[in-house]
């Protein structure tokens, strides 16, 4: 009895060793794997963090292309950039554009051109696509009062010649506004079919609801001399107040082509009385959140001619601001014949694709690109603003005045 209970007491004893050594395997095992996966989590990270650097680079190289093919636009390499439909990545970093601003280039492991950001580092950039011509201008209009102002340079491009010109006309130009997405402003929600303008709280209370917008259309004579009387005389404003009901818009929208209506600019002036039948200044929009940006609105000048902006002899300016909410804008034009309209250096977009070791990161952006003619300093963002009455009545003697208002 006592040899069987001692043989007894060994296996269990066997038994209770090798438990344990499963048990501590088992957390062994579990806890390598824990450290190399959150090594190659870290690694990941950091190359990916380092693709993304390389990709920013590129984007800086990119701006000092664009400047370069400004000044020198028939040189080696710079007509990839004005071919708006390109998706050829190689097009620039196989040209000679990288070796005439000092950008090194190298091949990789498959023969492909990349450009070098640190070779120590492994840090490249194997993709730039860079559109001087874009088909829309996209950007983001605050609710703090600062103004958009959008040039209308627009131009055509013929795919068969791969030769852009000036556009001589259009027939209306798109704005619309609130994105839907959410890395915009968010998916619409609430409903409104009020026409009043209420206060910011009470706007704020129906909903993400979109912004209200006012559109204003500057036309300037594109030879010899004016003055900011000829602007005012030559500006139309309208407000867009977004609804959601079945309805959209008003009498001065206009039918310019089978299946396109307008808003008509000329319908409304600052020299004109407006009324709730044919001058009025505000236009009710109907938005939704099944499309890409909730609000959209056609404008043009004429009801009767497609090419009512005349672009040879005048240009043309879009000033946009946001009133209760921000709100992200594009702003696109037609041609006369339906044609898309390009826009000419007003917002170039920039496509690159960073590379560290295996890690690639893609980084898309919009600049603006301004030669010496686009300063606007003729275009006061304000003159005097006040939310109350303005007094102005005050005296000046010598180094010393005497305010005469009373509050």
């Amino acid at each position: 009895m006592i040899a069987r209970s001692n043989r007894e007491s060994g296996q269990v004893a066997i038994i209770s060793v090798m438990f344990f050594m499963i048990l501590f395997s088992v957390v062994t095992v579990s806890f390598v794997q824990a450290v190399v996966s959150e090594q190659r989590q870290t690694t990941n990270n950091e190359l990916s963090a380092s693709a993304l650097s390389a990709a920013e680079a590129g984007v800086e190289d990119a701006k000092r292309v664009i400047g370069y093919c400004m000044a020198n636009p028939a040189a080696s390499g710079c007509a990839s950039i004005y071919n708006p439909t390109t998706t050829d990545c190689s097009a620039i970093i196989n040209s000679a554009l990288p070796g005439n601003l000092g950008i090194t280039t190298a091949t990789d492991e498959a023969g492909a051109r990349q450009a070098v950001v640190d070779a120590t580092n492994k840090q490249y950039y194997t993709c730039m696509i860079i559109n001087y011509l874009t088909a829309t201008y996209e950007n983001t209009a605050t609710a703090d009062g600062k103004s958009i102002i959008v040039p209308l340079k627009l131009s055509t491009y013929n795919t068969s010649t791969g030769v852009s010109t000036p556009a001589t006309s259009a027939a209306y130009f798109t704005v619309k506004w609130h994105s839907n997405s959410t890395s915009g402003n968010g998916t619409m929600t609430g409903t409104n079919t009020a026409t009043n303008l209420p206060t910011v709280p009470a706007w704020k209370a129906i909903g993400n609801f979109p912004a209200v917008l006012r559109v204003e259309l500057v036309t300037v004579p594109a030879s010899g001399t004016f003055t900011l009387d000829t602007i005012t005389n030559n500006a139309r404003a309208v407000t867009l107040r977004p609804v959601t009901s079945s309805t959209s818009g008003g009498s001065s929208i206009a039918t310019i082509r089978s299946g396109y209506n307008a808003y008509n600019m000329n319908y409304w002036t600052q020299n004109t009385e407006p009324n709730g039948t044919t001058n009025n200044p505000v236009m009710y929009v109907n938005c939704s959140a099944t499309n890409a940006y909730a609000c959209a609105m056609n404008f043009t000048l004429s009801n009767t001619s497609p090419g009512s902006l005349s672009l040879a002899s005048n240009n043309y300016y879009l000033r946009i601001q946001a009133i209760y909410n921000d709100a992200d804008v594009q702003v696109s034009a037609v041609g006369a014949s339906g044609e898309t309209l390009y826009l000419n250096g007003v917002q170039p977009s920039i496509d690159v694709t960073g590379r560290a070791i295996d890690a690639y990161r893609r980084l898309s952006s919009r600049v603006e690109a301004r030669s010496s003619d686009d300063n606007y300093s003729w275009w006061p963002e304000y003159a005097l603003q006040s939310g109350n009455a303005i007094c102005k009545n005050m005296t000046i003697d010598s180094d010393t005045g005497t305010d005469n208002c009373t509050y």
